[in-house]
């Protein structure tokens, strides 16, 4: 179970609590709300302060290409990590 749901909206940014498991099954949707802070040009936060698991897909998708762009709050000590061993440099 995953849940997403709106914290903060500007014009200019927007965050979004994560609470559950993030697993390959909600990729499209996180996939989805990435695109869409680009097309409108904000800054995407998700804050993982709820996440008790993170997939290997997730890191893989927050490692390279639109994920790359995602800042992540409070994401616990071992996806910082993970995502470091993955040559991303902000963890």
């Amino acid at each position: 179970m995953l849940r997403i749901d709106p914290k903060l909206q500007t014009s200019s940014q927007v965050v979004y609590s994560v609470t559950g498991s993030l697993t390959a099954d909600h990729l499209p949707e996180v996939e989805a709300l990435v695109g869409e802070a680009v097309r409108l040009g904000q800054e995407i936060t998700f804050d993982l302060e709820g996440v008790w698991l993170v997939a290997r897909e997730a890191v893989s998708f927050f490692s390279a290409g639109a994920g790359q762009r995602v800042h992540l709050l409070h994401a616990p000590a071992y996806l910082r990590q993970w995502l470091k061993c993955e040559g991303r440099e902000e963890a």
